[in-house]
């Protein structure tokens, strides 16, 4: 997972700057550009966090550790649904595009 993320910062790159041009060469108005390169910036972030954490929560896998690694993720998982579930609830804006950011 480490060398993964670490040979993706090329691509990572290539997408922050290639991006905008590339969904304006598909013919997109010009909001669905500005959208599209937000978002391409928010997957870039989530990919890295997310290569971190893989990184991270692999170290007690190959220690023999893999019990913290599993009540780690299930009480991650279920801290994540509650949360959605009360911002769904509770906050009338939020909708799917900020559970995506969410994820």
């Amino acid at each position: 997972a480490t060398l993964y993320t670490i040979f993706s910062i090329p691509l990572f790159g290539m997408w922050w700057f290639v991006m905008g041009p590339a969904l304006r060469w598909f013919g997109l108005n010009a909001a669905a550009v500005d959208i599209g390169v937000r978002y391409t910036k928010l997957l870039i972030f989530d990919y890295l966090i997310e290569g971190i954490f893989e990184a991270v929560g692999a170290i007690p896998d190959v220690t023999g550790k893999e019990r913290v690694t599993n009540i780690y993720q299930v009480s991650h998982e279920v801290i994540e649904f509650a949360v959605v579930w009360v911002l769904f609830a509770k906050v009338e804006e939020f909708d799917l595009f900020w559970m995506g950011v969410l994820q």
